[in-house]
């Protein structure tokens, strides 16, 4: 039988090797969670650093849009445009693919919305390219169908830009006033250009009333007295009761 002392160092032998099998496995679990860690870090960086190419391609998409509208205002001052209209654009500009940021339903969601703007501004293009043709709107009406609708896919791209720099994460630099005139007054075309919104909607109906106000240098209270006589107009017609009193 083996003595006392021999047992002692056997099974200080024993601990001693299952004291450094455990802190082996520590230190492996402590690697993997920084090399994780690590690992994780560097993706939320390349992400975050492609959800802002993608904000700021979507920015510089709006500007394009705009100095497109302004060219051809330029122009149609100098020159009509159904005498030449070679020297019009009548094509919104392209829009580049955006990086994909992850692999997530945010990241999903934010790509199917890319494509959908990519596929407004194709379409866009093309009703302008069908009104060009057309021998009701020939290139005037192709020019003011481009504008508007330059206004608008300008208007989505900057919002769209807006909720990926929110989701990211990523500050904006302080615009000039210049610059936030500009934006606000592609919002406000963008809004004057749709559709009127239905009566029971009175908020969306006040901001399009505002958008048309601003948009047209009219104040705002010119603007509602005008269409509270086309309402009063149009009631006096059901009911008969004559022309409208001024």
């Amino acid at each position: 039988m083996a003595s006392e002392p021999e047992k002692s160092d056997h099974g200080n032998l024993i601990t001693g090797a299952t004291v450094v099998a455990v802190l082996g496995m520590i230190g492996a679990v402590w690697k993997w969670a920084l090399d994780a860690r690590r690992a994780r870090v560097i993706a939320l960086t390349d992400s975050g650093r492609r959800a802002l190419d993608n904000a700021e391609r979507l920015e510089t998409y709006a500007n394009r849009c705009r100095k497109l509208i302004n060219e051809n205002a330029y122009t149609a001052e100098e020159i009509p445009p159904w005498s030449q209209p070679e020297c019009f654009e009548f094509a919104l500009p392209d829009l580049a693919d955006a990086a994909t940021t992850g692999q997530g339903a945010r990241h999903l969601r934010f790509e199917a919305s890319y494509r959908d703007l990519q596929r407004e501004i194709a379409a866009a293009s093309r009703q302008v390219g069908e009104w060009y043709d057309s021998e009701f709107y020939g290139p005037s009406g192709a020019l003011e169908l481009l504008a508007r609708r330059a206004y608008d896919v300008a208007d989505r791209a900057l919002a769209l830009a807006a909720a990926l720099r929110k989701q990211f994460g990523l500050p904006r630099r302080q615009l000039s006033r210049y610059e936030r005139d500009i934006e606000r007054h592609i919002h406000d075309r963008a809004i004057a250009g749709r559709a009127r919104p239905p009566i029971w909607r009175p908020w969306a109906l006040m901001r399009f009333a505002l958008a048309k106000s601003r948009c047209a240098q009219v104040p705002l209270r010119i603007h509602l007295h005008a269409a509270r006589r086309k309402w009063i107009a149009r009631l006096r017609r059901v009911f008969g009761l004559g022309a409208n009193p001024r």
